[in-house]
C-alpha cells in the first residue's frame, strides 16, 4: 500500500481532503499533517511515497518543505497544491516539485496526479537510480545557451520569437520550459507541447526567473562530461526535430517535433545522476543501439530512454510525448515519405538520418538504418543550411 502525506496549515482544508479522499483508503495509507516541521519529523520516523504540500504556510513554506524532502528522501514524489504563486516564488518551487496543482483542486484531478506519480515509481521498481532521477531539479543547459538567453532578456524590448529559437536549440532548457507550461503554476497550463505557445502563456518574466535560477545552480547542474558532447546533443535534437516534423503526418507533426526535441533528455538525466558512469559509457565503443542499451542497463539499471520518460512523466508532460520518448531508440520503419509517417516512425527515421549527418549521439541499429537516398539527404542538407527556427515557422 502506498503512503501519501498531505500538508496544509489550514484545518478546514485537511478535513476537506480527508473527506474527499475517503475512497482511496483501500489503496493509500494517508496522513494529514498541519505543519511542515511536523511533516518532516513524521517522515523521519517513516518515509512516505508521495507528499502533497500547500505553498503558503507560516514558518516554512511548501517550497522549502519539498526542498527538504528532495534532499533527505529524493525518491519521494513531490506535489505542490496551491493557489496563484507569485513570480518571485517561482525560484523557490520550480526545482523542487514534480507537479503543481491548483487549489482548490478537483478531487479527480488530485487523485489522478498522485496515481500517475505512484504508477511511474513501479516502472523503475527496485532500481536505486530511481531516487537519483526523482531528485533532479533542472536538466543541464549549455553555457552558450544561457549567455544568449540572458542577453536577449536584457534587451529593453526582448523578442519572443528569438527567445523561442534559443530555447528550442537546447534540450535541457526546452524540457524545463515545457515543465512549467504543463504545470498549474500559470493559468492555462497543461498539455503544452509548443515552445512558442509555452512562452506566450508563461511570459518573459517567468523565463527570466528560470534563467536566474539556472544562473544560481549552473555549477551544480552542468554535467562533467568531456568535449563538445552537450553541444552535439543539442544539434542532433534540433536536426531530428525539424526532420521529424517534415516526415510526420500533418496531424502528428507538432508532437513529433516536440518529442524529437526532448528525446535525448534521458542522456542528460544519466549524466546528471552519475557523471563518471556516463562518461564511461561515452568512452566505450558501442556501434549499435542494442549494445548501448546493454551498457546503460549494466551501469544504471535503466536505459536513457527509460530515464528520460520517467522524469518527463514525473514532471507532468503529456502522455503522448512521454510514450514517444520512451521508445525513440527502437528501429526505424524504413519509410522516408514526407508527411506520411506516424510521429513514432517519423522520429526514428529522422534520428537515423541525423545520425548520418552529425556526430553520433544515440546509436541506430545498422541493419535497420535508413538507406542513403538523395532526396532524403537533400532534405537534411536543406534543414542544416537553414537558420534554426521554431516549428511553427519552419516546418
Amino acid at each position: 500500500m502506498y503512503r501519501v502525506m498531505f500538508v496544509d496549515d489550514e484545518k478546514a482544508v485537511l478535513d476537506g481532503l480527508r473527506r474527499g479522499l475517503r475512497g482511496q483508503t483501500p489503496v493509500w495509507d494517508m496522513q494529514f499533517v498541519d505543519s511542515p516541521t511536523r511533516a518532516l519529523a513524521l517522515m523521519g520516523d517513516s518515509p512516505v511515497d508521495a507528499v502533497v504540500a500547500d505553498f503558503k504556510m507560516p514558518g516554512m513554506n511548501g517550497g522549502q518543505l519539498l526542498g527538504a524532502v528532495r534532499e533527505r528522501w529524493p525518491d519521494t514524489s513531490r506535489l505542490m497544491l496551491s493557489g496563484h504563486t507569485d513570480e518571485d516564488d517561482l525560484l523557490g518551487v520550480v526545482s523542487v516539485a514534480h507537479r503543481f496543482l491548483d487549489k482548490p483542486c478537483p478531487r479527480a484531478t488530485l487523485i489522478s496526479a498522485i496515481e500517475q506519480t505512484l504508477l511511474l515509481r513501479s516502472t523503475l521498481d527496485g532500481e536505486t537510480v530511481r531516487g537519483e532521477i526523482a531528485g533532479i531539479g533542472l536538466l543541464p543547459t549549455g553555457a552558450s545557451t544561457m549567455h544568449r538567453l540572458r542577453a536577449c532578456l536584457n534587451d529593453p524590448r526582448p523578442d519572443l520569437a528569438e527567445v523561442a529559437i534559443i530555447v528550442e536549440g537546447d534540450v535541457g532548457l526546452t524540457v524545463n520550459v515545457l515543465q512549467l507550461a504543463n504545470s498549474a503554476l500559470f493559468p492555462g497550463g497543461g498539455q503544452v507541447t509548443s515552445i512558442p505557445g509555452a512562452l506566450q502563456m508563461l511570459g518573459l518574466t517567468a523565463i527570466g526567473s528560470l534563467a536566474l535560477l539556472r544562473g544560481l545552480l549552473e555549477p551544480s547542474t552542468r554535467p562533467n562530461v568531456a568535449g563538445s558532447w552537450l553541444d552535439d546533443l543539442n544539434a542532433h535534437a534540433a536536426l531530428t526535430a525539424r526532420l521529424a516534423a517534415k516526415f510526420a503526418r500533418p496531424e502528428e507533426a507538432a508532437d513529433a517535433f516536440c518529442a524529437a526535441l526532448v528525446q535525448e533528455s534521458g542522456q542528460l538525466v544519466l549524466a546528471s545522476c552519475r557523471p563518471a558512469s556516463f562518461q564511461r559509457i561515452l568512452s566505450t565503443s558501442h556501434d549499435s543501439a542494442e549494445t548501448r542499451r546493454a551498457i546503460e542497463l549494466a551501469e544504471f539499471g535503466v536505459t536513457h530512454a527509460q530515464a528520460g520518460a520517467y522524469l518527463l512523466g514525473l514532471w507532468g508532460f503529456p502522455a503522448t510525448i512521454v510514450e514517444l520518448v520512451a521508445h525513440h531508440d527502437l528501429q526505424p520503419s524504413g519509410q522516408t515519405g514526407l508527411g506520411t509517417q506516424s510521429a513514432a516512425d517519423a522520429i526514428r527515421t529522422a534520428r537515423a538520418i541525423a545520425h548520418r549527418h552529425l556526430a553520433p549521439i544515440c546509436p541506430v541499429e545498422k541493419d535497420h538504418a535508413i538507406h542513403p537516398d538523395d532526396a532524403v539527404d537533400e532534405i537534411a542538407h536543406e534543414v542544416l543550411r537553414d537558420a534554426w527556427l521554431p516549428y511553427e515557422t519552419a516546418a
